[in-house]
């Protein structure tokens, strides 16, 4: 994963999300949206929170299924404290 990543006091944003598979299986295109979300919340969510941060934002442009479709995802990470 690839992002550009922006801190304002506890909120984490990785925005301009570049997602790619890690096995020769998941090409472009292979990885569905609950794949991504369930690594997002299974993952990397928790780090965010153990680090302190209160708030994830995900944004970015699908360039599969809906091309140019505008991702903003929000989690908040109270729950994974």
């Amino acid at each position: 994963m690839l992002a550009e990543v922006r801190i304002n006091g506890t909120n984490l944003t990785l925005g301009d999300i570049v997602v790619y598979g890690d096995t020769p299986e998941l090409q472009r295109g292979a990885l569905n949206p609950s794949t991504v979300l369930s690594e997002l919340r299974g993952k990397i969510a928790p780090a965010a929170a153990a680090q302190g941060f209160t708030n994830l934002q995900i944004t970015g442009t699908r360039l599969t299924g809906p091309v140019g479709h505008p991702v903003n995802i929000n989690l908040d990470l109270s729950g994974y404290c």
